[in-house]
This record gives C-alpha cells, sequence and structure tokens, in this order.
C-alpha cells in the first residue's frame, strides 16, 4: 500500500486532491449501495453450487466467471461487500467508541489511571495490529461479530491515542479552567470545548482504520480464523480458491483480491485527501 508520503507527491495540486477525494468518496458510496441491494443486484444466488460449472471463464453468462464449486464470482463479490464492509464498520464502530471512552475518562482525569491505561496501550501499539487481531480471533472463534471485535481490539489504541492528545493539549487551557470555576457540567466542557476539536483527526482516523480493518478482516478470512465459509467474503474467498492457480483459473483469486486491494485503498486515499483539504488546509490560513 502507498504511504502518506507518496500519495501527497502523486496528489501535490489542490484540485488533484478533491478529485481524489471525489473519486474514492464515490467508489465508496457504490460498494456501499452494491452490498445494501445485494438482494437485486447479483445476478446468481452466491451459495448455488454447479459442479458442472466448475472454472468457467469470464463470459457474459458469468462476467467475473466461477469459483471451485461453480458459483458465479461476481455474485459472490456483491454478497462479499455486505460481510466484509459490515464487519469493517462495526469494528471501527467499537474501537472508536471504546477507544474514545477510555481516552477521555482517564486523561481528564489523569494521575495514575490515566498513566496505567497509557502504558497498556502504547504496550497494545508496539505490536502490529494485525497479530494481536489473529490472536484474539484464535481465542475467541470464528463469526461475523467475533472478527469484528477482534480486528475492534486490535485498532482501539489508534483511537484512544488520538482521542488522549487532544484532550491533554486543552484540559489544563484557561477557558478549560474557566469552565471549571463557572461549574460548568463536565459533559458541556466536554461537548463545547474538547469533542469539537477533536471530531476532524476522529474522520481521518475513522476512515484510515476501514482500510485496514478490511484488509485484517480479509487476512482473517484468508487464514481460516474470520467470516467462515459459505458466507461470501473475500478473504475467505481467496483462501478456499487457492486452487485455481493450478488450473489457471486466475479469475477466481482476481477479482476478490483487486476488491479488497481498491476498497482498501478508496478508504486511504479517503483518509490522506481530507487530511490535507480539511485539517492541513485549515492550518494554513
Amino acid at each position: 500500500m502507498l504511504s502518506s508520503l507518496q500519495l501527497n507527491r502523486i496528489f501535490k495540486r489542490k484540485k488533484a486532491q478533491k478529485l481524489a477525494l471525489l473519486i474514492a468518496a464515490a467508489y465508496v458510496v457504490i460498494v456501499f449501495i452494491m452490498s445494501i441491494l445485494a438482494n437485486y443486484i447479483a445476478p446468481y444466488n452466491p451459495y448455488t453450487v454447479n459442479l458442472n460449472q466448475i472454472f468457467l471463464p469470464p463470459s457474459f453468462k458469468h462476467i467475473m466467471g466461477t469459483d471451485y464449486l461453480g458459483r458465479d464470482v461476481f455474485s459472490r463479490i456483491i454478497y462479499g461487500a455486505r460481510y466484509s464492509l459490515g464487519a469493517s464498520v462495526i469494528a471501527v464502530a467499537l474501537a472508536l467508541f471504546i477507544g474514545s471512552i477510555i481516552a477521555f475518562t482517564t486523561a481528564y482525569i489523569g494521575g495514575y489511571l490515566d498513566r496505567a491505561f497509557n502504558v497498556v496501550m502504547d504496550t497494545m501499539y508496539t505490536f502490529p495490529l494485525i497479530l494481536i487481531a489473529i490472536m484474539i480471533a484464535f481465542v475467541i472463534g470464528k463469526g461475523f461479530f467475533n472478527v469484528a471485535v477482534s480486528v475492534a481490539i486490535a485498532e482501539t489504541p489508534r483511537f484512544y491515542r488520538v482521542v488522549r492528545s487532544s484532550v491533554v493539549s486543552v484540559k489544563n487551557r484557561g477557558f478549560i479552567e474557566s469552565a471549571r470555576l463557572s461549574n460548568i457540567p463536565l459533559r458541556v466542557i466536554i461537548y463545547r470545548h474538547i469533542l469539537l476539536l477533536v471530531i476532524p483527526p476522529l474522520a481521518v482516523m475513522s476512515a484510515l482504520t476501514m482500510s485496514d480493518a478490511i484488509l485484517s478482516i480479509s487476512i482473517l478470512g484468508f487464514l481460516s480464523l474470520g467470516i467462515p465459509p459459505p458466507i461470501p467474503e473475500w478473504g475467505a474467498d481467496l483462501s478456499v480458491n487457492r486452487s485455481a492457480l493450478l488450473v489457471g483459473a486466475w479469475w477466481a483469486l482476481t477479482f476478490p483480491g483487486l476488491m479488497i486491494l481498491v476498497t482498501s485503498f478508496a478508504f486511504l486515499l479517503i483518509s490522506e485527501m481530507y487530511n490535507e483539504i480539511t485539517i492541513k488546509g485549515a492550518g494554513e490560513i
């Protein structure tokens, strides 16, 4: 995957950044709509097995060919978006909620509690996130919700660090002290003076985490630790179709792999371009 520096070199101008953001966002919206309307868009039932049509090449009847069980690859990709994106959204939402709640509470209170959680989160952050997700998935088992929880726990330190740094940077400022002395309720202080400052970086982090979550869930599926077959999931479909290379059926691996790559890259592009246009652009003004 391209790094942030490489992306910034490619999209130097504001117009290019806005165009890239628009294209990536449009692609993501299309994929989400495709997953929601899968029952109406998919030409075939993704679970229907037809052993007489194993590894058929792309054609007008099957535009992305068939897999090792004769199932339509295009239909499985459409339905797979529902599970791959659905699990990713749940994972990011859980990580955002858990990380933000812990960060707001510990950073605002401070003291030993803040230092203890900071050590725990920093320790988790030193490990590769996918390694943490694999270990958790191995313990709690397979399944749609289980894989989302595994990735959410692995991604929680990211949101914790973003929120904590924002809270620590503003909690001792003069206007926060004035609000405290004025007996303004804590929830009002958090909402009016802290939360609004945290939302922009959280938006960037959410899009970036969606990119990683899609890859992580696909890796777990490929390792048979995620959403189990025959449920259509991009990573699991890559795993069960590995034998396709032996018979030259490249399409059974190529199209699910492309969906993982392109969708993950689209969220990465949204994160980087939004950061460049909105946050950094505001800092230049």
